[in-house]
């Protein structure tokens, strides 16, 4: 098993208490940092190692029509240098967000490097704020590889008055079988400032949990 976890550019330092405690379940958290869907947010996470050199940055692109309608647009970039060979590694994915945050649904999403284009089949409001063990579903999508994704959500306990929230990805091949499972989760402070985030995949049909470089 291979477990990679990204920093937040930026972000607070300092040890951590000798002592995890719970945090309070009755904490109402954001899910989605300050100014996230208004044009000026921009969040950077780095790994670096003698091995390789990791980047992750997320911010909100433009407002485009998708699958006909109007979609607001979050760009993951995410550059992966092996630095050993040199090889660079690189690509976007652009998330595609309803632009009614108060009725919020990930309509789709689009990944460069590959030339996939997920579709919803079904989706659900995603909530603003949550408690934890508050969990969800995000929706259904139909990829144009011919695979198909289930997404959902969670939040859990981040001890120390922090929460994680976990967004999980199934995949299925184009016959239905289980193809992979990923699972981002993010370390959250309560008004929804990104701490960290960790990136597996459990790929089913070797059974190899490894690391994914491509963000959700």
């Amino acid at each position: 098993m291979i477990l990679i976890m990204l920093t937040a550019c930026g972000g607070s330092g300092g040890g951590e208490p000798a002592t995890d405690e719970p945090t309070d379940t009755s904490l109402s958290f954001s899910l989605y940092p300050a100014t996230y869907f208004d044009g000026s947010y921009f969040e950077s996470y780095s790994q670096k190692s003698v091995d390789s050199n990791v980047s992750w940055t997320v911010r909100l692109g433009s407002t485009i029509a998708f699958n006909g309608q109007p979609i607001s647009t979050i760009e993951d970039a995410l550059s992966f240098t092996d630095n050993s060979s040199g090889v660079v590694l690189s690509g976007v994915l652009e998330r595609y967000f309803s632009t009614d945050t108060n009725n919020l649904t990930l309509v789709g999403y689009y990944l460069d490097f590959s030339g996939v284009v997920a579709m919803a089949t079904s989706v659900d409001i995603l909530p603003l704020t949550a408690t934890i063990g508050s969990f969800g579903s995000v929706g259904s999508y139909s990829l144009s590889d011919g695979e198909s994704e289930v997404i959902t959500w969670a939040l859990l306990d981040g001890y120390n008055g922090k929460a994680r929230l976990e967004i999980t990805k199934v995949t299925r091949d184009s016959a239905g079988a289980l193809s992979f499972t990923e699972t981002d989760t993010w370390m959250i402070n309560q008004d929804g400032t990104r701490l960290s985030v960790t990136t597996t995949v459990m790929y089913h049909q070797s059974g190899n949990k490894t690391l994914i470089w491509s963000p959700l």
